[in-house]
């Protein structure tokens, strides 16, 4: 059960060491410009393998598809975007388990990855999770910890957690389902939560520091993308670094040597790729070099 692209790696992993007698995912939703509705990721992934595919779209159906594909040994769950209840979990013989992009019980729900990188944490990791009512509360089968490097955004470093998930579902699903692993339980001491990411979030104030701006760039890269206005619109930073340099006060903009650097509360920062209000994303030296007016600053 799963639906965006960080699930397919895990659909793979299972698909390799047992047979999967049903994919489940989210039903067709528009996409692009056109509106067409379009297959998730995981349904794709799915039909190539071979795989047969339902997409219930209501809480009623979702119970009738999983129980008409009894009996099956285990469910896993990848990313899937709905909460199931009591009444589906109980289904399969081993119930289902969950990869969850996390070393739980630190950063339970939503957004664990990005919720990481805001944070400044320097390594998260991947755990397979016996799944139970609770919110990211059931006791972990297995987990592995990676360290999150200094330019790691929530996309690179989602891409190397899924990589680790599958391997952890290829290495240790099969040992669960036949009593050879025990799940430890969470200690809900240790718990965090990792809420649901708003837009508004990803708004930075030039009044902050470095260090800070520079999270709010990797946290919310790929969505929804760190921004500030530049003359009344929005304007988005893909990439950043620190920088040295001229001094420059909060939100003042600067070219120095080609780079396009920016003030912030405890220093300079350079902007490496950024993106104006209906353009395309470009580099910051080629965005300041198509100005024909002062830079201005950001608020």
């Amino acid at each position: 059960m799963g639906t965006p692209a960080a699930a397919v790696p895990a659909l793979e992993a299972t698909a390799r060491i047992s047979e999967v007698r049903l994919v489940v995912t989210m039903p067709d939703r528009p996409r692009g410009r056109s509106g067409t509705p379009q297959p998730s990721p995981v349904k794709e992934a799915a039909l190539e393998l071979g795989l047969p595919v339902e997409e219930p779209a209501k809480r009623e159906e979702l119970v009738q598809t999983i129980a008409a594909a009894a009996p099956v040994d285990v469910g896993v769950v990848v990313a899937f975007g709905r909460i199931l209840g009591p009444e589906t979990l109980g289904i399969p013989k081993r119930g289902f388990v969950n990869v969850h992009f996390s070393l739980l019980p630190r950063w339970r729900g939503a957004a664990p990855v990005e919720r990481a990188v805001l944070a400044g944490d320097s390594s998260s990791g991947v755990t397979l999770m016996v799944m139970e009512r609770g919110l990211d509360t059931g006791a972990a089968i297995s987990s592995r910890e990676i360290p999150i490097g200094p330019d790691d955004t929530s996309a690179t470093l989602l891409d190397k957690l899924t990589i680790e998930g599958a391997s952890l579902v290829e290495a240790d699903l099969e040992r669960f389902v036949d009593g050879f692993l025990v799940p430890i339980p969470q200690d809900p001491e240790k718990a965090s939560y990792a809420s649901k990411i708003e837009p508004s979030e990803a708004r930075i104030s030039p009044e902050e520091d470095a260090v800070a701006v520079l999270r709010r760039v990797r946290g919310f890269n790929p969505r929804p993308g760190a921004f500030a206005f530049h003359e009344e619109k929005r304007f988005k930073i893909w990439a950043a670094r620190p920088a040295g340099g001229a001094e420059l006060d909060p939100g003042v903009l600067a070219v120095e040597a080609g780079a396009l650097l920016l003030g912030v509360g405890d220093g300079v920062i350079e902007l490496l790729e950024v993106q104006s209000e209906g353009s395309r994303r470009m580099e910051g030296g080629d965005w300041s070099r198509g100005r024909r007016q002062p830079l201005g600053r950001l608020s």
